[in-house]
């Protein structure tokens, strides 16, 4: 309860957390109620046939629809694609109850596919923005996967129960209500945006969204998360198919029930969050992560290999488990490998990569089907996971110990109190463009009458303030000096000194450290009381 309090803890994550659970209910019924259509239009081939038609252009589109979010306040991103996914869906309602031509609610469902494209990229990259620290960001995640997990649940039982009550057109009608629901939660979201060190860029989408390929690319944290995460997903599209064709061809039970055995996806989920929320705090985020992307395949063999409905549902439980895992350590970790000035990019091609694995997905297991039947198919496929994530294994042992190298600099920064006031997004930029100095024993570090050209803070060792030839104030580690030079401009008016023993200091430069805090009124506000308390002893 308390990392969920963490996660609420404010008007606008509160918003963004519901706005996503409406969009995964909308998105869970809708996709359920589309497999039907196309499993009734054509059997399993058309369901992973229409899988492709609705991901494909998603993939595709995904860098540069997440650009947006690079460029624009990442609300209006989220606003626009929940209004899309509305209209599409409501339109399949009437296709579907008109018994209209099934190329039309295809057509809808590629529109859909497309609209919610940018949605969790926009939404992963705003969720640094409302948060102040990493375990913050982690508990967002957490509840983020939490309210994915009631979708899971609540998406196909709804989807089941309309089926039986009114008909499948009701399934796409729901769907759509949920997603207008989604657009009016996040409409006006109230929060100050944090500063960005690097401004927006102006060129195309095109290039901007190749740069985003090329930044995720070029990041060998990034690249490695999102390789493996393509391999859940890839079994994510299998699934999808498997569960149609196990209920219905190979358990011979009615079509209702594909919504009962996904929900059990969600019901695990729900469980798997309570261990999650243990991972707030960890070091160990990678290797959970691998036990997550395991996790899937292992659960989806166990299934092939005794097909059953009870185990099927239990199976299908444990996938709900480590996707609820995965989803907290994955999108905490992207979030914070990356810059937030590239960051909804990233998300986009990991969300391209989403929809090419969950398409490719699809059709591997509408092939593999028709050569080794569904049981030896869910084995062969299932099996990816254990394998990838074992060969993997030492590249994730040292990410984690990247990790907590990061985290002791981001420590450092967040022991000042106007750093402490930034948002994360903000202060892990911070940490990444500053630079570590060594100072010798009595090495002058600022001088009186000098124009300020950085912001430093104390790690190790101490410094001596010196004004008028006289020792005012020793400075320690988790202390900072520099900012009144920088925030009144005006030349320093103290030397400030290494102590005999030497020191070990963190350097900000003048222009990312005046764009953070005067940029965000918090850390002005804190800046300010700084700088009060200052001047009663001396100024820098």
């Amino acid at each position: 309860m308390a990392a969920f309090a963490v996660a609420v803890r404010s008007p606008s994550l509160a918003r963004a957390e519901l706005a996503f659970g409406a969009t995964c209910v909308a998105d869970w019924s809708f996709t359920l109620g589309l497999g039907l259509v196309a499993f009734q239009d054509g059997g399993a081939g058309r369901v992973g046939l229409v899988a492709v038609v609705r991901l494909a252009p998603s993939a595709l589109l995904a860098p540069m629809a997440a650009a947006l979010a690079d460029r624009w306040p990442r609300e209006r991103v989220l606003v626009a694609s929940s209004a899309i996914l509305t209209a599409a869906m409501a339109l399949s309602a009437l296709v579907v109850e008109g018994s209209g031509p099934t190329w039309l609610a295809y057509g809808l469902a590629m529109m859909a596919g497309i609209a919610l494209t940018p949605y969790r990229a926009a939404h992963s990259a705003l969720l640094p923005s409302l948060c102040r620290t990493t375990s913050e960001l982690a508990a967002s995640n957490l509840a983020r996967g939490m309210v994915e997990s009631l979708s899971v649940v609540f998406g196909p039982l709804m989807a089941a129960v309309l089926i039986d009550a009114i008909g499948l057109w009701s399934v796409f009608a729901a769907a759509g209500a949920s997603a207008g629901v989604a657009a009016a939660l996040v409409l006006r979201l109230p929060y100050e945006q944090p500063p960005r060190l690097t401004a927006p860029s102006q060129r195309a989408l095109v290039v901007e969204a190749v740069a985003g390929v090329k930044a995720a690319a070029a990041n060998p944290d990034a690249a490695l998360l999102i390789g493996i995460a393509s391999v859940q997903t890839f079994l994510r599209g299998a699934l999808n198919v498997f569960t149609v064709v196990l209920v219905i061809d190979v358990l011979g039970r009615a079509e209702s029930q594909v919504g009962v055995l996904q929900a059990s996806i969600g019901v695990g989920a729900v469980l798997g969050s309570l261990v999650a929320t243990r991972l707030v705090a960890t070091r160990c985020m990678a290797a959970w992560f691998g036990l997550g992307v395991a996790g899937w395949g292992l659960a989806i063999v166990l299934i092939g290999a005794a097909p059953g409905f009870s185990r099927a549902l239990l199976m299908l439980g444990v996938v709900g488990a480590a996707n609820a895992v995965l989803d907290v350590t994955l999108f905490t970790m992207l979030g914070r490998v990356v810059a937030d000035d590239v960051l909804a990019r990233v998300f986009g091609t990991f969300e391209s990569m989403v929809a090419l694995s969950v398409a490719g997905g699809s059709v591997a297991a509408a092939v593999a089907i028709e050569l080794l039947g569904t049981p030896k198919a869910m084995m062969a496929l299932g099996g990816l996971g254990p394998l990838v994530v074992g060969m993997a294994r030492r590249r994730l042992v040292d990410l984690d110990a990247r990790l907590g190298q990061a985290q002791l600099g981001l420590d450092q920064l967040r022991s000042v109190p106007m750093l402490a006031a930034l948002p994360l997004a903000c202060i892990e930029d911070l940490a990444r463009r500053s630079t570590p100095r060594q100072c010798p024993p009595g090495a002058i570090i600022v001088r009186a009458g000098t124009i300020g050209s950085g912001y430093f803070v104390v790690t190790d060792g101490h410094v001596e303030v010196v004004e008028d030839g006289q020792l005012r104030r020793t400075l320690g580690p988790g202390e900072g000096f520099g900012e009144i030079s920088l925030l009144r401009d005006v030349r320093r008016t103290v030397t400030v000194r290494a102590s005999p023993a030497g020191a070990h200091l963190v350097a900000i430069t003048r222009g990312d450290f005046v764009l953070a805090v005067a940029g965000y009124s918090p850390a002005a506000t804190a800046a300010a009381a700084t700088i009060e308390a200052w001047s009663g002893a001396t100024s820098n």
